[in-house]
């Protein structure tokens, strides 16, 4: 696998949009949402579609996309696809709060080789890095756990709908979805984080960790959604310790692990 390091200048590349998976009950978090992404988001702004039930959300960057009723996280994804025109998608989950400056123009100059190969997947952030590992890139093996997450993932938007499967959850894609995956081999992970965020709402509730750095950043965030009470909190804690301990497993037994929990 030969990656392509030293980059020409970027050719505009229109053909790519932000999609936002969401539902009215969440509505609280788009306008944090919003607030991150236009203080820290440089460079040019692609198109942003928010996936809605009723709600119009106003905004001059984002497109509401209203589906009605909830039917499944894969069946409301599939039918706002249907009103993409874009060949490829930056999923953007809608409780992931930006923390501090990226510049959009610099990630698509360091991806550019992957829209000219017309390659499948892209992930922005190592979660978890792939094999084969260059300064930038990395290639996500078959049947490695975790090759279909969602967060912060590029999709050509034809493959993303082969994917899709009626009834799914976000958790059921990401686990089960993965076999799906295995027969596409342009599937990359960037080596390196490319994105700083904070997932503020965890479970329905809110995570005051999480509540803090985004207060830390600037940013205001008004609901009267639930915070975590300090049991939930400290059991959460123990989940992201759990997870870090996952990660540093060798990938054969991470892979035999997933798929057995």
């Amino acid at each position: 696998m030969v990656f392509e390091e030293n980059l020409n200048t970027l050719n505009k590349m229109n053909d790519i949009a932000i999609i936002i998976p969401s539902c009215d009950k969440y509505s609280d978090v788009w306008g944090l949402l919003m607030q991150s992404i236009e203080k820290f988001m440089c460079g040019d702004i692609p198109k942003i579609y928010l996936i809605t039930n009723s709600i119009n959300f106003k905004h001059p960057l984002v497109c509401s996309i209203t589906i009605g009723d909830d039917i499944s996280w894969s069946d409301n994804l599939s039918k706002a696809l249907d009103k993409v025109d874009e060949e490829y998608v930056l999923m953007w989950i809608d409780d992931l709060i930006l923390l501090n400056d990226f510049n959009w123009n610099d990630i698509q100059r360091k991806i550019q080789w992957f829209f000219e190969q017309k390659s499948d997947y892209m992930r922005l952030n190592p979660t978890p890095i792939g094999v084969d590992k260059t300064k930038s890139f990395s290639k996500i093996a078959v049947n490695d756990y975790y090759r279909s997450s969602t967060v912060f993932s590029i999709w050509r938007k034809e493959v993303l709908e082969r994917i899709l499967v009626s009834g799914e959850s976000a958790w059921q894609f990401e686990i089960i979805g993965t076999d799906r995956t295995n027969k596409y081999k342009k599937w990359y992970a960037s080596s390196s984080y490319l994105i700083n965020y904070t997932n503020l709402v965890i479970k329905g509730k809110v995570h005051p960790k999480s509540l803090s750095l985004v207060q830390k950043a600037g940013l205001i965030y008004g609901s009267d959604r639930v915070i975590m009470s300090n049991h939930e909190y400290i059991n959460q804690l123990f989940l992201e310790f759990r997870s870090k301990i996952f990660s540093m497993l060798p990938r054969k037994f991470r892979n035999v692990i997933r798929r057995r929990m």
